[in-house]
């Protein structure tokens, strides 16, 4: 009577190996997050570390939103006065040479196209 290898006891770190690869990603990740939160929490207290995380993502949300939104107002000010006296029509007059398309990169793109699909 030959024994199935693959259903064959396993013990030590078969066994451990093999408990490891049952376990959803997911449960594992809400464990570390879990023991990680819990053991700051016992240290500092959970009402203080949740004010902590509170205020901390409060703070970081306002400065980064207004950083933000000065950038975008102050660019778009500038960018309208580039546009009013004439400085976006220079810029375009002294990149047009620039901004010629490539003629054989199309021809290229279709021979390949066409040398490499399978019909």
């Amino acid at each position: 009577m030959k024994v199935n290898p693959s259903k064959r006891c396993v013990y030590g770190k078969d066994m451990v190996m093999n408990m490891w690869r049952r376990i959803p990603g997911g449960v594992m990740c809400l464990a570390i997050i879990g023991v990680l939160f819990g053991y700051i929490g016992s240290k500092m207290g959970v009402s203080a570390m949740l004010n902590t995380i509170m205020h901390t993502a409060h703070d970081l949300l306002l400065n980064t939103c207004f950083y933000l939104m000065s950038i975008c107002v102050l660019t778009g000010a500038l960018g309208k006065i580039f546009a009013e006296f004439g400085v976006v029509d220079l810029i375009e007059k002294l990149l047009r040479p620039l901004m010629r398309p490539f003629p054989s990169s199309t021809c290229r793109a279709w021979h390949h196209w066409v040398l490499c699909s399978r019909f």
